[in-house]
C-alpha cells in the first residue's frame, strides 16, 4: 500500500472514532465545526449571560442566574421536547437537573432560555461554564465561557 493510501485510511479511522465518541462529559464531547469558546454563537445558541470573562458577584449570580438562550427550529431543528435536550456545566459539575426553564407559548414552542441559580458561592475568579445540546439528528453542539466572579 502507499504511504498516500495510508493516510487516507488513517484519517478515515481518526474522523470515525472522533465521530462515535460523546457522553455527558464536556471533555469527552465530539466538538462541532462552529464549537464556541466565548466567541461567536453557534447554532440554536442565542445568548449567554453572564457574558464572556464578565465581572459578576455570586449575589448577582444568585439573583439574575448562568443563563443560555434558545432557538429551538433553527438548523434540524432540536425536536419535539428540546429542554431535555441542553445540559448545563459549571466547573464541569452537571448541574442539568437544576435547569429552570422559560419557553415560548407558541405550540411548538420556538425557544426558550434556561437559567441555574448557584446554590452557594464561588470562590473569586473566572468560572467555566459550558452548555451542551443536541439537535433532533442527534448532532451535538457545545459553547463553552467564563464568567470572572469578583466577590
Amino acid at each position: 500500500m502507499t504511504r498516500a493510501v495510508l493516510l487516507a485510511l488513517t484519517v478515515l479511522l481518526f474522523a470515525f472514532v472522533v465521530g462515535c465518541s460523546g457522553g455527558d462529559d464536556p471533555a469527552t464531547a465530539t466538538p462541532t465545526p462552529d464549537l464556541g469558546a466565548g466567541g461567536s454563537l453557534p447554532r440554536h445558541l442565542s445568548s449567554v449571560t453572564p457574558a464572556n470573562l464578565a465581572p459578576v458577584t455570586n449575589t448577582e449570580l444568585k439573583g439574575s442566574g448562568i443563563c443560555g438562550g434558545f432557538s429551538f427550529s433553527g438548523g434540524d431543528g432540536m425536536g419535539d421536547n428540546p429542554t431535555t435536550l441542553v445540559k448545563l456545566f459549571v466547573q464541569d459539575e452537571d448541574v442539568s437537573a437544576d435547569l429552570k426553564w422559560e419557553v415560548t407559548a407558541s405550540q411548538p414552542s420556538t425557544g426558550g432560555t434556561a437559567c441555574y441559580t448557584p446554590p452557594a458561592d464561588y470562590t473569586a475568579g473566572n468560572v467555566l461554564v459550558t452548555l451542551r445540546w443536541k439537535e433532533a439528528t442527534g448532532r451535538e453542539f457545545i459553547y463553552s465561557w467564563q464568567i470572572n466572579v469578583t466577590g
